[in-house]
């Protein structure tokens, strides 16, 4: 596994990172829902036991990477990308 890019979108709420494997050209995809603020902005902010990656969108762009990797392992690769982007995690 080898994260190729992180990327994010405030104005949907998702963050994600992009993977791929030696053996499979095909990329996936690895994305969480970003907290909000009391205005519904969303924020740099991932609340890691909740943050909708397991459940509708998320849960069926992340399913591929999940049956590869494990979605633990997937999960805290995120997690570390989106600290050294400064996200605050809790």
């Amino acid at each position: 596994m080898n994260v190729i890019d992180f990327e994010y979108d405030l104005e949907n709420g998702f963050a994600w990172i992009v993977l791929e494997d030696q053996q499979d050209p095909q990329v996936n995809i690895v994305q969480c829902c970003l907290e909000q603020d009391y205005d519904n902005q969303y924020l740099t902010v991932i609340d890691r036991e909740n943050c909708g990656h397991n459940e509708g969108i998320c849960g069926d762009a992340n399913a591929p990477a999940f049956e590869k990797w494990g979605e633990g392992r997937c999960m805290k690769t995120l997690f570390e990308h989106a600290k050294k982007h400064d996200f605050k995690l809790f």
